[in-house]
């Protein structure tokens, strides 16, 4: 049996040999002895084929610490982008104050407000409270504008209700927060004598 054994593995080419070897973790000994299996002692394994294939104590290590590393890592990575996000998000205080020679084009009416407002670049919520007196009648309309000092533009958001005092909110689009952060908005009060605006105020920071 054991010659007929030999006699195979002689016919057999040499890399195909080796291949088995290593696959199998065996160890070929020359001469027609049996091939006998490698035991490793720090594994004290008692079956032949399994006895290599038994992880290490640092191989079994080395995943856990890959894995730690990776959800370190990840955390880290949160509490960056975490503080990056809070650290853009901000409330922007605005102001506005309300008179007839800054409409377009002025009046003469002796009549102010005042508009405070805060703008918070998280939510994009636009909050306002504001005041006036000494309008000609009573006020017909209230209304933030788009436009530039000196120039007059289209509505964006109304004020409601337009009597004094008001207080209101609402969410902008990017673009109209990119306008109103740029100052080119403005606070406009209509009355009846003075469609088109009584007393106008540029929104500023």
């Amino acid at each position: 049996m054991r010659s007929l054994l030999g006699l195979c593995l002689y016919r057999l080419p040499l890399k195909l040999l080796l291949v088995i070897a290593n696959a199998m973790r065996f160890s070929v000994l020359r001469g027609p002895k049996l091939i006998r299996p490698k035991i490793r002692q720090r594994n004290r394994c008692t079956i032949p084929v399994l006895c290599n294939s038994i992880p290490t104590k640092e191989e079994t290590s080395m995943p856990a610490a890959i894995m730690r590393r990776v959800l370190f890592g990840a955390f880290t990575l949160t509490c960056m982008l975490t503080a990056a996000g809070l650290a853009r998000a901000e409330v922007v205080n605005l102001k506005a104050s309300m008179d007839a020679k800054s409409e377009v084009p002025p009046n003469s009416s002796p009549a102010t407000g005042t508009v405070t407002a805060t703008y918070d670049t998280s939510s994009k919520k636009l909050s306002w409270k504001g005041n006036y007196s000494g309008l000609s009648g009573s006020a017909t309309a209230a209304h933030f504008h788009s436009g530039e000092s000196g120039k007059n533009g289209p509505i964006v958001v109304p004020i409601t209700p337009a009597t004094s005092p008001f207080e209101g909110s609402a969410t902008l689009t990017d673009p109209q927060a990119d306008e109103l952060l740029a100052g080119k908005w403005y606070v406009n009060v209509h009355t009846e004598a003075n469609k088109g605006g009584e007393i106008r105020g540029q929104v500023t920071k």
